[in-house]
């Protein structure tokens, strides 16, 4: 079994969405998706990941993404505006 996880991006306008992502929504989440297989979409533009670097450094609570493989792919939206998109991965994806 793999989760495939595209949530709205955690620190950013999610006003498009019919729900409200709270910050627990994120958590629980990532203590899903700890011990299985995944592959997580987000950007630059979330706090997600520095939200596990955070966690990583509190080894009471552990950083869920800490041993994923990383995919970044530069994006622009028009002449200056652009975003970073991130998969982050557990499954090996060549």
């Amino acid at each position: 079994m793999v989760f495939l996880v595209d949530p709205p991006y955690l620190s950013t306008d999610s006003k498009t969405y019919r729900m409200y992502w709270k910050l627990s929504d994120y958590l629980d989440v990532l203590t899903v998706l700890a011990g299985h297989r995944f592959i997580y979409f987000t950007s630059n533009k979330s706090s997600i990941v520095e939200l596990c670097e955070w966690m990583d450094r509190h080894p009471n609570l552990g950083n869920p993404l800490r041993n994923c493989h990383r995919r970044e792919f530069n994006a622009h939206m028009n002449y200056n505006a652009s975003y970073t998109d991130i998969m982050l991965y557990t499954v090996p994806f060549e």
